[in-house]
């Protein structure tokens, strides 16, 4: 990955009022102040991949801008020069790493190769889903403030820059191969994707407080889940919330909540955990800023292996033959696609946790490069995170019109929690 461009953004009326009269911003505080408050930067980084999209969406939001995605492919061999070395099984056997992890990435894109030819038996929206995040790549744009854009850079940049001819100034750090503000954009890009990790002891409360929810959701159909953890309202005079949480609450305690929540006329606010493969916990995230869908309690990346591969969203049999006979043999045939399906994703998943497994085991040797958030690019984007989301009941009948079918189903299935929750409420009053 690497800066390919940087353009200035929203008003620089005061950076460039300073220029003009021969100030040396970076030297003046209170002046940067102004400035960070008219002026930003687009960042645009190239060649990233979908885990490294993820990351950097979960900490951007709707402010990472995808400006372009690449063909998948499988990294080539330099590219893979990262999983170096050999590998001793337990059984004795030499393993060259490198060539594990292009099987691994290989076995996914092969099986991703026959679904897309399969769409009477799997949607074709499905094929994305199950290509590793280390073979799909992006172009992407971010925003940077004026005053880190300013940190970033050396003495001798700024001087270049911050001149008279700016911005056009801004290029020539771009051709500086080794520019101090392109390095420091990236050491931060670096930082941000850092696998998510806890505790093991703040892991177990998580699923113990906060995700137990999705155990009730048994429905084998659909790629996500949700439950309800809470309902709250804002009260503007005593400045607070009241709410009804659902973990460990007794009838009278909930019932006591509920009437102190229908006395309020403020907004109605529901807290669900829900579950989605990374690639549409990525959209989710992407599509509603901060302040429409609050998002926290997100998966860690241990949360994510754990969840593991499942996909059972095959199609149905429809038989098109007027013979009854006919339309068995179909049934059957169509049957046993999905079964053979079905035992691909399984040695594929196997042949990865393999990898992953022994990646791990490598990555503390002294002379490896590899780093977590490159083993676990391996993993495809069916492979489901968790999340704790605030929704404004307000929103629901907005967010269940979403234009991904599968988003707009889930939003769709939560508003009926939604007016229940409100309906019960109301009867209340």
């Amino acid at each position: 990955m690497q800066v390919t461009a940087i353009k200035e953004s929203g008003c620089s009326n005061t950076l460039r009022w300073a220029l003009k009269n021969g100030a040396r911003v970076w030297e003046d505080d209170a002046l940067c102040a102004f400035i960070s408050d008219e002026t930003f930067y687009l960042i645009t980084i190239s060649d990233i991949n979908f885990f490294e999209l993820f990351r950097l969406t979960q900490i951007y939001r709707d402010k990472l801008r995808i400006l372009q995605e690449h063909p998948a492919s499988v990294p080539n061999k330099e590219e893979l020069e990262i999983f170096s070395g050999e590998y001793i099984t337990p059984t004795g056997d030499n393993v060259n790493v490198a060539e594990a992890v292009e099987l691994c990435i290989t076995t996914f894109m092969n099986l991703a190769t026959q679904m897309r030819g399969d769409d009477d038996i799997i949607s074709s929206s499905a094929v994305r889903l199950f290509i590793p995040m280390i073979a799909r790549r992006f172009d992407i744009q971010i925003p940077l403030s004026f005053y880190d854009f300013m940190c970033f850079m050396s003495e001798e940049e700024r001087e270049k820059v911050f001149t008279t001819e700016y911005p056009n100034t801004i290029n020539d750090i771009l051709e500086d191969r080794i520019s101090r503000l392109k390095i420091n954009i990236m050491t931060e890009f670096v930082k941000s994707i850092k696998v998510l990790s806890y505790s093991e002891r703040y892991e177990k409360y998580l699923n113990l407080i906060k995700y137990a929810p999705l155990k009730a959701y048994t429905s084998q159909d659909n790629l996500y889940k949700f439950g309800l953890l809470e309902m709250f309202k804002m009260d503007n005079i005593r400045r607070s919330e009241v709410k009804a949480v659902l973990f460990k609450s007794d009838k009278k305690t909930l019932s006591s909540a509920i009437n102190s929540i229908a006395k309020l006329s403020t907004d109605l606010k529901l807290k669900f955990v829900i579950q989605l493969p990374i690639q549409y916990m990525q959209m989710l995230l992407n599509y509603y800023d901060a302040h429409i869908l609050p998002v926290e309690y997100e998966s860690s990346m241990h949360n994510i292996v754990s969840n593991g591969l499942v996909y059972e969203n095959f199609k149905t049999f429809s038989g098109n033959t007027l013979s009854e006979e006919s339309s068995e043999e179909e049934e059957k045939t169509f049957n046993n696609q999905i079964e053979a399906y079905r035992v691909r994703i399984t040695e594929a998943n196997q042949i990865l946790l393999n990898t992953i497994n022994m990646l791990l085991s490598k990555k503390d040797d002294e002379d490896s490069s590899m780093s977590s958030e490159e083993i676990f690019a391996l993993l495809p984007a069916i492979y489901k995170t968790n999340a704790v989301l605030t929704i404004n009941a307000r929103y629901i009948d907005a967010l269940s019109k979403d234009n991904d079918n599968l988003l707009g189903a889930m939003f769709t299935e939560i508003r009926e929690t939604v007016n229940d929750v409100a309906n019960d409420i109301q009867r209340k009053k």
